[in-house]
């Protein structure tokens, strides 16, 4: 290691080259090296990005507050959710379970209805599926927001 190495580079940092410093280089491979080195340094940090200046103080408070809040009701709203699918899942299984004891007139029931609207019968039931997709769509998408933040 050169006993001059730290204070070529020191000098060289602060632009500063007498021709002391220079012969020394010449004869020296690691200050040739160190030199090298520092040059590539300084140009790569003239090169790199200079930091960009950090958000506002009161608007990254306002953001984890309206995060917080966002969470508040999404967790407010999950048992809800949770019982709503529950009595859907509840209501379907023990419609099937009806039909299958044959222990209602359901399907009777629905033949006549169907029978005596014939005219409107695939209208309404098409219809009823769109707007089950439509709600269902509905409470996907105004969930969405709070599942993002």
């Amino acid at each position: 290691m050169c006993e001059y190495e730290q204070s070529v580079v020191k000098e060289l940092a602060q632009g500063k080259q007498n021709e002391k410093l220079v012969a020394h280089i010449k004869v020296c491979a690691e200050c040739r090296e160190a030199l090298k080195v520092a040059r590539w340094m300084q140009t790569f940090a003239a090169a790199t990005m200079k930091p960009q200046a950090l958000p506002a103080p009161g608007l990254l408070w306002w953001k984890a507050q309206l995060s917080k809040k966002q969470e508040a009701a999404r967790r407010a709203l999950q048992p809800i959710v949770w019982t709503q699918i529950i009595a859907i899942v509840a209501f379907a299984a023990v419609l099937v379970w009806l039909m299958g004891k044959n222990q209602t007139q359901l399907i009777s029931v629905w033949k006549n209805t169907l029978a005596s609207l014939e005219i409107i019968a695939v209208p309404l039931l098409i219809s009823l599926v769109f707007a089950t997709l439509a709600c269902l769509l509905l409470v996907f998408k105004w969930r969405e927001p709070l599942r993002k933040n």
